[in-house]
């Protein structure tokens, strides 16, 4: 019985470390463009406020913050997975041990 979850297992978690690099990966592209644009939108304050857009680079912003904060809730998430499935992996270590 043991054997088959072990490779079920492994299985996912080979899956898991490469969700896990993509998901750090959107997060950092993500990231780096709400940044480039909240350093734009600091650098045209003066033309944001002559052409009264606020409302819409607000609006911008919160949408960008919004699908950066969904790429971090994953990671999180995945982060998490692993955390609950660590104890997981030392069971199985420990039974190899023994057999």
């Amino acid at each position: 019985m043991l054997p088959p979850l072990i490779g079920i297992y492994f299985v996912f978690l080979t899956y898991y470390r490469r969700t896990s690099i993509e998901i750090k990966r959107l997060d950092s592209v993500l990231r780096s463009l709400l940044y480039a644009s909240f350093t734009e939108a600091l650098t045209g304050l003066g033309t944001i406020r002559a052409y009264k857009e606020e409302t819409r680079f607000v609006r911008d912003s919160e949408k960008r913050l919004d699908s950066e904060n969904r790429a971090y809730f994953l990671s999180i998430a995945t982060q998490r997975w692993l955390g609950k499935s660590y104890p997981l992996r030392e069971v199985f270590r420990l039974n190899e041990g023994t057999v």
